[in-house]
């Protein structure tokens, strides 16, 4: 199967079934070359990240709403668009030729005269969004290809930083690695990818996390399958480090899948102590302890467990509990740019599980609530209304761990996204610190 083919067939499963782009590009990639493999995946994302800028730019060409387009005859045009103005290597014959090719053979001949003037005409034009009133979250919207309520939503809780938050969701993000110091150490490691000619360095915030320059091949890579590490941004990492868990501890993970934070807070106790790890999907149990078994971690004990549905047998058990929840990803567009598409209304599904979480911790217990958006009202918002709710918890001072970097308040940092290379991100820890009754 050529490329572009098996990119159309991934942002189809994307498009039509809500599957995720980058499960989609995992398991649908064995047998193309390295290169094809780069090419597929950087279209995948480029395609889904720039739909908004691409459709209006297709939008001056054509003769009906583009709602109304075929999804497959859409798809092929978004990624035509994306290839003419991100893609230089690749030249508008050939663009314009494998997109005409693609159409008949998704079985979509009909429409293959009609991708081929549209393509011809799109092409041919310049980016040009200067006629788009300023200061407005339309121009941002199309200018950054980010969604317009999107825009609104940062622009009224950010102000001025607004327009930079949106540019920097758009950027490629560093890619960094978690060093598995179960078995190795982050300085050993660094110089296991120099010896192998690939640039690595120290990460900016998190002490056990390096940052990979170049490309990385992890399913192939035998220090992956050493389980010397795992793919993890440092701002995910951070969430797991600011718990500070101790060995010999009980922890509870809330919503553990894929296991990050998990075997991160199970490497942080020594792999000394029990995990509770929480989540909806069996088949995730299956992840999380096929990643706790790669990296040699033997003391958490996945489970199939609603974290909005409290669980009497849980009852203050835990010295500490992570509860990274659910959210709108506006931190992760960059990586995951359908999340911008998938629409909820959370921060009420966000509560219920803070809730629970703090009926299983024991007094004197710590937890960390976490997110990867940057919509307050999931967040700040959030915390605070616990605190209001809940007289017997307070906050815990965590700047000490971020070291002045990013904005942050009394016992919570909100990492803004691209921020020292860094996915959006929201951590705050709270202590109970007595019984709720009692006060």
């Amino acid at each position: 199967m050529k490329p572009r083919k098996k990119a159309l067939d991934i942002l189809v499963c994307v498009q039509k079934d809500g599957a995720y782009s980058n499960l989609e590009i995992a398991s649908s990639l064995a047998g193309f070359e390295t290169q094809d493999k780069a090419f597929i995946t950087r279209l995948v994302y480029g395609t889904l990240g720039n739909k908004i800028q691409s459709d209006y730019i297709l939008g001056q060409y054509l003769s009906k709403p583009i709602e109304k387009l075929d999804t497959e005859v859409l798809l092929i045009l978004e990624m035509a668009v994306y290839q003419h103005f991100y893609m230089d290597s690749v030249p508008d014959y050939a663009i314009i030729n494998e997109s005409v090719e693609l159409t008949r053979k998704c079985g979509k001949s009909s429409a293959s005269g009609f991708v081929n003037g549209v393509l011809r005409k799109a092409l041919s034009a310049k980016m040009d969004f200067s006629s788009l009133p300023e200061g407005t979250a339309y121009r941002l919207s199309i200018t950054y290809s980010v969604q317009k309520e999107i825009c609104s939503l940062i622009m009224r809780q950010y102000g001025e930083k607004a327009e930079e938050i949106i540019k920097n969701s758009r950027d490629v993000p560093p890619f960094t690695l978690r060093t598995n110091t179960l078995k190795i150490t982050s300085e050993e490691l660094i110089n296991k990818f120099l010896k192998k000619g690939i640039n690595a360095s120290q990460g900016k915030i998190c002490p056990d996390c390096i940052e990979i320059k170049g490309t990385l091949n992890v399913a192939e890579d035998e220090l992956f399958k050493e389980g010397l590490y795992y793919p993890q941004n440092e701002a995910s990492a951070m969430a797991a480090y600011v718990l500070a868990p101790n060995a010999g501890e009980t922890v509870i993970d809330m919503c553990a899948a894929p296991g990050g934070k998990t075997s991160y807070i199970a490497q942080l106790m020594g792999n000394k102590g029990k995990i509770h790890a929480f989540d909806l999907y069996e088949h995730k149990m299956k992840i999380i302890s096929d990643t706790a078994r790669r990296l040699g971690v033997d003391i958490i004990y996945p489970s199939i467990c609603d974290g909005t549905v409290y669980n009497e047998d849980y009852k203050e058990s835990a010295d500490k509990v992570i509860v990274d929840c659910p959210c709108s990803g506006l931190g992760i567009i960059r990586k995951k740019p359908e999340l911008e598409f998938k629409k909820s209304n959370l921060p009420e599904i966000q509560y219920k599980i803070l809730e629970n979480a703090a009926k299983y911790l024991k007094t004197g217990g710590e937890m960390v609530y976490s997110t990867c958006t940057l919509n307050k009202e999931e967040n700040i918002v959030n915390v605070q209304k616990f605190l209001d709710n809940h007289k017997n918890f307070e906050m815990c001072d965590i700047e000490r761990y971020f070291k002045g970097f990013c904005e942050q308040g009394k016992g919570w940092v909100q990492i803004l996204t691209g921020e020292f290379g860094m996915d959006g991100f929201f951590i705050a820890k709270l202590k109970k610190v007595g019984e709720e009754e009692k006060l």
